[in-house]
């Protein structure tokens, strides 16, 4: 069996990997063949040679790498044009975020192939692993990036000191990004107010015990009014199947907030969203700075990589005992297929 490890397409921003040099060696020892793509875990902390010492090939050919692999692992989608070479029988796995008739996965089926959207992977009891653990790290980061735009554009500290009180943070939805949004901004020192239409998903933050941390069950009114006075906005609207609905606009933010839309990578959830991919290329509207950034995971490439490596673990050894790779025998995985 040989897995290939492919990176990103040119110009696109993505560190993360599905396979550290560590993973690749386990595999290498199980009989396994590792190819990867030179510098693709060069953002995360991890050099070709690491790979190397580990048993693996490194080619700086993606024409190769998709063309001989059995299962090619990959967290960004190819381009459309590269599948043309994938081998009938294969399949391709990463953290796409598309859907069944995204052009790359229409050209990839057509060659006979298997695709798989790790982030739409289920387990048995209803669990998203991979979308879930990714939006801990995204939540982690995104306080980081606010308490950045705070400090850099008005000279704000996330958490306050003694005589200076704490930023007011407003959190728009209580799924796994939003409640570890909550508790990195608590942890920080921030006051919290998290909203959401579930009253089980603010129950969730409650039991929790953060500090300085309010719920209230989401209406249109009662956001907007939030969103008035809000130093700090977090958008983090997630619905099961389907785009976010857009709750608010950037127009209705006060002088000198910060608005970070984390739902940006499915449509966004505030109405004048469009993706940046650094701080630097934050966009002002009506005073509100506006930084929605996709896969914000992906900052913490290093972190993120070992998440998804640990994840993916058992199914490759197992694929490693049986000598092949086999999506029918990994139900959660089936659920997450694209062909």
């Amino acid at each position: 069996m040989l897995v290939g490890i492919l990176g990103p397409p040119k110009g696109m921003s993505e560190g993360r990997v599905l396979v550290t040099p560590r993973q690749a060696g386990l595999l290498d020892h199980g009989g396994v063949r590792v190819i990867v793509e030179s510098g693709v875990g060069r953002a995360a902390g991890f050099e070709d040679a690491d790979y190397a010492a580990e048993g693996a090939s490194i080619t700086a050919s993606r024409e190769q790498l998709l063309g001989e692999s059995d299962l090619v692992l990959s967290v960004a989608r190819p381009e459309p044009a590269e599948c043309a070479v994938v081998r009938a029988g294969s399949t391709l796995m990463g953290m796409f975020h598309v859907n069944e008739d995204a052009p790359f996965v229409e050209a990839a089926v057509a060659r006979g192939a298997n695709v798989v959207g790790l982030e739409r992977a289920q387990t048995d009891d209803g669990h998203h692993p991979f979308r879930e653990r990714m939006a801990e790290v995204a939540g982690v980061v995104c306080a980081q990036l606010a308490a950045e735009l705070l400090l850099r554009h008005r000279g704000v500290l996330l958490g306050g000191v003694a005589g200076v009180p704490p930023v007011d943070v407003v959190v728009v939805g209580a799924g796994h990004l939003g409640r570890a949004a909550t508790r990195a901004f608590s942890g920080a020192g921030a006051t919290v107010l998290v909203f959401d239409r579930s009253l089980s998903a603010l129950e969730a933050v409650e039991r929790e015990g953060l500090r300085r941390v309010q719920t209230m069950l989401a209406g249109p009114s009662e956001i907007a009014d939030a969103a008035a006075w809000a130093d700090v906005l977090i958008g983090a609207v997630r619905l099961p199947d389907g785009p976010p609905p857009k709750v608010l606009s950037a127009m209705q933010g006060h002088h000198g907030a910060v608005w970070l839309d984390l739902s940006v990578d499915e449509g966004g959830c505030i109405q004048e969203s469009r993706p940046v991919y650094r701080a630097e290329d934050a966009y002002v509207i009506e005073g509100v700075l506006c930084c929605p950034v996709p896969n914000l995971a992906s900052w913490a490439a290093r972190t993120a990589s070992r998440i998804g490596s640990a994840l993916l673990a058992p199914v490759l050894l197992a694929a490693a005992e049986r000598g092949r790779f086999q999506l029918s025998a990994e139900p959660w995985l089936v659920r997450g297929a694209l062909s």
